[in-house]
């Protein structure tokens, strides 16, 4: 039996740490002793634990309950260090720069012998990081991770070139998805009035480019009638509703923050818009695909071309190209046998990504290096 440690500082809603969770739950339990490991898991406030619910009850969850901050963070790491020595982990696993920066220290201070893989889950070259940040991800890809995932062939290419991380230390294995739970969430009721109605969904930041899609709407509003729904929040919340309210969008969109079934959401729409001006990945559109939603995507670095190809399971715009997302919007809206193609596709293309198929990879590499010991 293979004792597997994940390490998540929190259950906040985020595709990474939803990734976790479906890694995790999938695993074989004839093979696997699952472990996860949290700093804190608040349960009220603005940052309420929101994917524990989706855990299995016979993963072992280890929670420091420790307000994640700089003046706690050596505490943080000697409560970690003490969690490792004590469970004897055969494999320790974390996702984001930052917390594989905390679980790469943990390990050291607690001696640990087992095996470690760090997976990147974003393209670092396009977020802000600082210079010790840069010459960590280096080392603890490139020296110290027995193996590095990474979540998409872009977010490879970009540890490969920026960050000389060694092609071999690196796989690509991207995100799973639990069809048959979207499939039975998508079914709850929900009652989304009005005609073309429009979805989005993601963490309210600069990444996420809103703005691009706000402007697509000023565009859309005197073309086509509509109704948008986004989901989601973050530190520019206040930011984009002053956008909303500036460019008079109020009565076409609604936000309804964080939504712990968003598939109910998405299956009810007809167009699911990504505006993002990066990512690792894009998690978010295969989901949309597998509800249903007709997705259209800035071409962003890096992982939508990945996933999508133009006007065949997706459409593909520039990033920035608010223009190019109304237009996209009205030739979906307007042309239905384009509509039902894509759909279909895309139904079809989310299965690539089904849980089983992609924890299966992560099974064979963890069986992998653990025979390299």
């Amino acid at each position: 039996m293979i004792k597997i440690l994940f390490f998540l500082p929190s259950l906040t809603g985020g595709g990474a740490e939803r990734t976790i969770v479906n890694i995790a739950n999938g695993l074989d339990r004839s093979k696997y002793k699952v472990h996860l490991l949290l700093l804190d898991r608040p349960t009220e406030g603005k940052y309420k634990d929101e994917y524990s619910h989706l855990l299995y009850e016979d993963i072992c969850v280890h929670n420091l309950k420790i307000k994640i901050c700089k003046k706690n963070y050596l505490r943080l790491l000697l409560g970690m260090r003490k969690v490792i020595k004590d469970i004897g982990p055969d494999i320790a696993m974390s996702t984001m720069l930052r917390p594989n920066i905390m679980l790469t220290i943990a390990l050291k201070l607690s001696g640990f012998k087992g095996k470690t893989v760090l997976r990147e889950s974003n393209n670092r070259t396009a977020t802000k990081i600082r210079w010790i940040e840069r010459k960590a991800i280096r080392y603890i890809y490139g020296r110290f991770a027995d193996k590095a995932v990474a979540l998409s062939e872009g977010v490879k290419l970009d540890l490969c070139k920026n960050y000389e991380v060694p092609p071999n230390r690196i796989q690509v294995i991207y995100n799973p998805i639990d069809l048959k739970a979207i499939e039975a969430l998508s079914k709850d009721v929900v009652d989304l009035s009005g005609e073309n109605k429009l979805i989005s969904a993601g963490r309210f930041t600069e990444q996420k480019d809103y703005p691009t899609l706000l402007k697509a709407l000023s565009i859309l509003r005197n073309q086509v009638n509509f109704r948008m729904i986004i989901l989601g929040k973050g530190e520019l919340e206040s930011q984009i509703k002053e956008i909303i309210k500036n460019e008079d969008l109020e009565q076409y969109i609604t936000l309804i923050g964080f939504q712990a079934n968003p598939y109910k959401y998405i299956h009810n729409s007809d167009i699911f818009i990504l505006s993002s001006a990066w990512e690792g990945f894009g998690h978010v559109i295969v989901e949309a695909m597998a509800c249903g939603a007709v997705v259209i995507s800035t071409d962003c670095p890096y992982g939508p071309s990945e996933i999508i190809t133009d006007h065949v399971n997706g459409i593909l715009v520039p990033v920035g190209d608010y223009q190019g997302i109304a237009d996209a919007v009205v030739e979906v809206l307007q042309d239905i046998n384009l509509r039902e193609k894509i759909r279909s596709n895309a139904l079809k293309r989310a299965q690539d990504f089904e849980r089983d198929k992609i924890v299966k990879q992560y099974e064979d590499m963890f069986e992998n290096i653990m025979i390299l010991s």
